[in-house]
This record gives C-alpha cells, sequence and structure tokens, in this order.
C-alpha cells in the first residue's frame, strides 16, 4: 500500500505524465484485495482529484465501473464516500448513463451518516465530531449532487414519522435507508437530527426558484420540538437558520405558527431564544417576536442580579434583546427599557463585568428611544476604568463604547448638505452677480432718459459775471418777460433807465 501511496502523491509533471499507469495499479488483483480497506477508496479518491478534467473524463467509464463494483458487496466507508464525490466533481455526466446506481449510492450515504451519528451521540463521544461534521459534509455534497432537492418533501415527511410513529416504517413515503429498518425507538430522534443536518444544507445549497413545502416544515420542526431532545433541537433550529436565510422575509407566512411553537415550549431556553433571533434578524416585525420583548427582557433583569461581584448572562438571550432593539424600537414600552437599562447599569458597574453586560450597554447607548434617558453617565464611569484582560472580544467592546460615548458628548456639527446644481441653477456669486447687472442696466436706462430730454431740451448757457468796481456802472439785465411788460414805457421813461439823475 506504500507503493501505491507514493505514486499517488509523486509531484505533479510525473503524475500527467503515468496517471494512465498509475490507475491501472488499482486494477491489479494484487491491490484489489485492498477493496475492503478504507485507505485504498482515500488514495483512489486523492488519484481523481489530482487528475485533470480532460485526463478524468478518458478514465470516466472507468471510475463507473469501479463504483459499480464498490455497490456489489463492499463495505461502505468514509474513503467511499471521498471517492465517489471526487468522481461526482471531476465526471458530473456519469450520473446520466447510471442514474439508478448514484441515486444508491446517495442513499448508501445518507445511511452510512445516520449510523454515525448513532456512534456519536448516542454513546456522546465526543471527540469524534470533527469525523462526523466531515462525514455529514460528504454525505450532503453527494446527495446534492444526485438528487438536488427532488425529495425535500419526502425528507420532512420522513422526520415526522420517524417522532409520531413506531416502527416499522412503509419505505414507499419515507426515505429508503436501510437503518430505518432495523432501528429502535430510542434512536429516532439521532436519526431525525442527522436528516434535519442534511435538510439544512440542502436548502443552504438549492438554486432559485425551487419550491419549498413550508407547512411540511412547520409540521417536521413542531415535531422536534415537542421530542425535548436537545440534540434533535438544535439541528432542528439550525436548519431554521438555513431556512430563514434563503427565503428570507416570505418566512412571514408561517412566523405566527413557529413563534406559537416556540413560546409554548421551553424545555431549552437557549435553544429557543437562538430561534427567536434568526426569525427576528431575517423578517423584523413581521416576525412578531417583539410582542414578547417584555417578558424577555423580564427574564434578562432577573438574571443580572450581582453575585459575588460576578454575574454570568445568557449570550443568546442578549443577542435576542438586542436584536429586538435593532429591529422594532419604536413599538418597545418605554418603562420596560428603563428597567431593562437599570439592571444592565448595574451589572455593567462590577469590577469585571461581563462581556455580555457591555454589549447590551453599547445597545442602549446606540439604539436610544426618544422617552427614555441614555446611560451616559454610567457608561462613562464604565469606560473611564482600566481593565486588565486578554479577552480581544471585551477590548474591542470597551474601545467601541468608549467611542460611542466620546461621539454623545462631543457631537460634530454635521455637513451642510450640497445641492448638485443644473445649468439652469445659480451659484451665490452668480446670483448677486446678476442682481448687480440688473441695477446697473436700470440705471443706465434713467440716465439715458435724461440725456434724452437734455438733448430735446437745451439749456441756455450760463452768463458769465464778472466782478465790478465800485466806479463801474451797473447795468441791469432784464430778462423778455420784463421786457414784454415794460413795452408801454414812454421815450422818456425808457431813456431815464440808462440815463438816471
Amino acid at each position: 500500500m506504500n507503493d501505491l501511496r507514493s505514486a499517488v502523491l509523486c509531484d505533479q509533471k510525473a503524475f500527467a505524465e503515468h496517471y494512465q499507469n498509475i490507475f491501472e495499479r488499482f486494477l491489479d488483483k494484487n491491490w484489489r484485495r485492498f477493496n475492503d480497506q478504507e485507505l485504498y477508496w482515500i488514495l483512489l479518491a486523492k488519484f481523481v482529484e489530482r487528475c485533470s478534467n480532460e485526463h478524468a473524463k478518458q478514465l470516466q467509464s472507468r471510475l463507473q465501473a469501479r463504483i459499480v463494483e464498490a455497490s456489489k458487496g463492499v463495505h461502505f466507508s468514509l474513503g467511499l464516500m471521498h471517492f465517489i464525490r471526487s468522481t461526482l466533481c471531476k465526471c458530473p455526466t456519469v450520473i446520466i448513463h447510471n442514474r439508478n446506481l448514484f441515486v444508491d449510492m446517495a442513499h448508501r450515504s445518507l445511511n452510512f451518516t445516520c449510523s454515525q451519528w448513532i456512534k456519536v451521540h448516542g454513546n456522546r463521544n465526543q471527540t469524534r465530531d470533527s469525523e462526523l461534521e466531515v462525514t455529514t459534509r460528504l454525505a450532503v455534497d453527494i446527495y446534492f449532487r444526485v438528487m438536488r432537492t427532488e425529495q425535500e418533501a419526502r425528507i420532512l415527511l420522513t422526520i415526522q414519522t420517524l417522532l409520531r410513529k413506531p416502527p416499522p416504517y412503509d419505505l414507499t413515503e419515507v426515505l429508503p435507508l436501510d437503518i430505518l429498518k432495523n432501528s429502535l425507538m430510542d434512536n429516532n430522534q439521532i436519526i431525525a437530527a442527522c436528516i434535519w443536518a442534511v435538510y439544512g444544507a440542502l436548502i443552504g445549497m438549492a438554486d432559485m426558484g425551487v419550491e419549498i413545502s413550508l407547512d411540511d416544515f412547520v409540521n417536521a420542526f413542531e415535531a422536534s420540538y415537542l421530542s425535548e431532545n436537545q440534540t434533535l433541537m438544535e439541528s432542528s433550529v439550525n436548519a431554521l437558520e438555513q431556512m430563514c436565510s434563503v427565503i428570507g422575509f416570505s418566512f412571514c407566512q408561517v412566523s405566527k405558527r413557529v413563534l406559537a411553537i416556540l413560546t409554548n415550549n421551553d424545555h431549552f431556553p437557549e435553544s429557543q431564544w437562538k430561534a427567536l433571533r434568526i426569525m427576528n434578524d431575517n423578517a423584523g416585525i413581521g416576525s412578531m417576536v417583539h410582542k414578547h420583548f417584555e417578558d424577555l427582557a423580564q427574564k434578562l433583569a432577573a438574571r443580572c442580579i450581582p453575585k459575588e461581584n460576578e454575574t454570568k448572562l445568557p449570550k443568546e438571550l442578549i443577542a435576542l434583546v438586542i436584536s429586538v432593539m435593532r429591529t422594532s424600537l419604536p413599538l418597545l414600552n418605554p418603562p420596560t427599557l428603563e428597567s431593562l437599562q437599570m439592571a444592565v447599569c448595574k451589572v455593567a458597574l462590577l469590577s469585571e463585568p461581563p462581556i455580555e453586560a457591555i454589549k447590551l450597554l453599547n445597545a442602549l447607548l446606540e439604539l436610544n428611544h426618544d422617552e427614555v434617558p441614555l446611560p451616559l453617565q454610567v457608561a462613562q464611569t464604565v469606560y473611564s476604568r482600566n481593565f486588565s484582560t486578554m479577552n480581544a472580544d471585551f477590548r474591542n467592546e470597551i474601545e467601541r463604547g468608549r467611542t460611542i460615548c466620546s461621539m454623545l458628548s462631543h457631537p460634530k456639527m454635521p455637513p451642510l448638505p450640497v445641492k448638485l446644481l443644473n445649468d439652469d441653477d445659480l451659484t451665490v456669486e452668480e446670483d448677486f452677480s446678476t442682481m448687480n447687472a440688473d441695477v446697473r442696466k436700470e440705471d443706465a436706462k434713467k440716465e439715458g432718459k435724461t440725456m434724452c430730454s437734455t438733448l430735446s431740451q437745451p439749456k441756455t448757457p450760463p452768463i458769465p459775471v464778472t466782478l465790478l468796481n465800485d466806479d463801474d456802472d451797473v447795468i441791469e439785465i432784464v430778462s423778455d418777460e420784463e421786457k414784454n411788460a415794460e413795452v408801454d414805457l414812454t421815450f422818456e421813461e425808457g431813456m431815464s433807465l440808462f440815463h438816471p439823475e
């Protein structure tokens, strides 16, 4: 096996030259006897991954033959799943030639994943969680490449059947999994949790325009929530998150039903709060989560009682309260916000406050209600202290709080809005110049009228005036009117004017 491993992992140039010879070694009888060993299929999967698309197409029929051989009595393993996935990635058209084979392998992959979930969660073996995650991702990838979302309604029906009916099950209605034939009732919840994980991943990979049965989803979610199994609840909430992220605000069609399911049962509050936060983040006020804000705030305030200078706050509840404040703040009751603010400030003033209290204090500063005073003085007192901690997230929240306090206590003047002018618009300078031009035009008109009147009615030029001495004779200047008025004077009277006595 080491020789085969060295051949598969050789340098790329040598691999490209001898890929056919390397593949022939996998078909050799000396190496076929290792079919039941997982390493054989892992090396074959690695070989397919290193092949170029052109080389993989040349080997497509022979790779398909290896999958056919593996379906006949070869022990199903994680390595075989790697090989099937690698073949589907390099040769996607291989499904067309033998669809029934790959549909069977897709269900066998899902069946193998369910058995691994039972081993890990049934025995609570946390050391194999990483291996279980890889197995689940491979099963989802294989199932999606072969089936897409054709069996979406059937998957949800399988979950409901597992949780509401005892075995045996009609395999024409549920998924054709061998594990359902011999499964114990105690393992049904773990199998349902595995199917939820696969379903959520399939919904996240679904193409645009695919129809999703929301009624079947809610029915399966209700059956899972009423089972009171933590693993099943967490898996269904993760599927809820994928569903909400895919359909967005359309989730409001069933939000009331899901909200009623969550609020009427509080077996696992952390999962409940996470589900409510997911709904509120994606559907906003359409989710109607804000109507339960008073109850949520009271639960949080009850947990904000300092105990021996240390208080632990639930992360999911803090995240839910902040989410509701962010989306529905004007609809919240001011007295409820005030009582929540007082409780949070008490915890924030501890010598070592929890990071959740700092996050909520920052949210109260940012998302302030018009009728609720800001806790600015308390925040300035908290953020003025020096905290000795190695938690980077805690330091970031402290710096963020200090920045918010600085902005609130020293607000900057907002910049004046700048309007983009069109060709017809005038700036201030152009406006004044236009006014001055109009004034000048009016002055010019007045001056022109004055000149015209002067030209049409010329004035008599002024008579020069000479200063007279005492010896000079004085001549009185008489106007034409006076002359006309004095026409009746006699000659003697007229002469007397020039020669007075």
